[in-house]
């Protein structure tokens, strides 16, 4: 009796062996698949592909990855409301102008010469006489768009003071200085701006105060 009962019991366990493996088989391929649905996945409404550890709609990142750099874009917006780019100008350099409109030649003044005074036309919008400055003689020789014109004057003031104050009125009118080569006992400094040139000779005056030439050579237009 026993015989039998353990080979029925055997006959039983051989089929129902072979149903738990294949009822295990089958969910190990289903859970398989949902893995590889879950993992490749399709796009959403988001229209991006949701994996594990990472953002939906975006790609995974790993622990410890550089996140890339963004750029800011300034601008107006469009019409889809996006941002239009506009590249920064490059800023023009202002040169000696100071910001302010500055007198330039405009016509050629007649030839011409004066002595204890200022000559009629002498431009001292451009050359400058100075204030105190007592003249000795002037002119101006004109030559199509080149005009030269001179000044010889005497000033109370010494020669660093005189210097320094007709510097910075050359400095108004956007002039850039510079030191030049002048006879022994003198100091000259020329001033320079676009095709206009002026030079300013002093030497201290015998008796105290300061003797001074002025030199320009100055082109319509500058």
């Amino acid at each position: 009796m026993s015989r039998r009962l353990d080979r029925a019991a055997r006959s039983v366990r051989g089929p129902l062996a072979a149903l738990a493996a294949a009822a295990l088989l089958a969910g190990c391929t289903a859970g398989g698949a949902d893995a590889t649905a879950t993992a490749s996945g399709s796009p959403g409404e988001t229209g991006g592909t949701t994996t594990s550890g990472g953002p939906a709609g975006g790609s995974p990142s790993s622990a410890g990855a550089t996140p890339t750099p963004t750029v800011t874009v300034t601008g107006s917006s469009g019409e889809d409301g996006a941002a239009s780019e506009i590249l920064p100008e490059t800023s023009p350099d202002p040169g000696p102008t100071l910001g302010v409109d500055l007198p330039h030649l405009t016509q050629a003044p007649t030839s011409a010469s004066a002595h204890g005074t200022l000559v009629t036309g002498f431009p001292s919008d451009l050359v400058p006489v100075p204030a105190h400055a007592t003249v000795v003689s002037s002119s101006i020789s004109s030559q199509g768009a080149h005009v030269q014109v001179g000044l010889s004057a005497t000033e109370d003031g010494e020669p660093d003071r005189v210097g320094a104050d007709y510097t910075a009125r050359m400095t108004t009118l956007g002039y850039l200085t510079t030191d030049v080569d002048a006879a022994p006992g003198s100091d000259a400094t020329q001033y320079v701006r676009g095709r206009d040139v002026v030079v300013l000779t002093l030497r201290p005056r015998t008796g105290g105060g300061t003797e001074l030439v002025i030199t320009g050579a100055l082109v319509v237009g500058g």
